[in-house]
C-alpha cells in the first residue's frame, strides 16, 4: 500500500469519527476539500480509504469509510462494500471511548497487508 494512502488515512480517521458523532455522511469532494484534493485525484479516494476499510475489518468495527458517500445516492462507494445497515452501525458505535482513538499509520499499513 503507497505510504501517501497510510498518512491521508490517518488524517481521515479523526473526521470521520466526527463525523459519526454527528451522524452525519460526507460526500467524496466535501472529504477531498478539506484534505485539499480536487479533480482527477478523487477517482483514486477508494485506495486512500482502503487503509480504513482494511482496519476496521481486522479490528471487527463497523466500517467508518462507509460514512464517504456520493453526491448524488448518498451512498458509499463500490470499494466501501458498505450499505446503510453498515452506516447505522457506525453511527451506534462508540468510537470516541475507543483505544487507541487514532490507530496509527504501522497499524493502517499492517491492516492492509494482512
Amino acid at each position: 500500500m503507497h505510504s501517501k494512502s497510510v498518512r491521508l488515512s490517518h488524517k481521515i480517521w479523526p473526521i470521520l469519527i466526527d463525523i459519526a458523532s454527528a451522524r452525519k455522511t460526507i460526500t467524496y469532494k466535501e472529504l477531498g476539500a478539506r484534505l485539499q484534493i480536487y479533480g482527477q485525484a478523487l477517482q483514486n479516494f477508494d485506495r486512500i480509504l482502503a487503509p480504513i476499510k482494511h482496519y476496521c475489518i481486522n479490528e471487527n468495527l463497523p466500517p467508518l469509510s462507509a460514512l464517504v458517500v456520493y453526491t448524488g445516492s448518498g451512498l458509499p462507494g463500490s470499494g466501501a462494500e458498505a450499505d446503510e445497515l453498515d452506516i447505522e452501525q457506525v453511527f451506534t458505535y462508540n468510537w470516541k471511548n475507543r483505544t487507541p482513538l487514532i490507530p496509527s499509520e504501522a497499524e493502517f499499513h499492517a491492516a492492509v497487508q494482512s
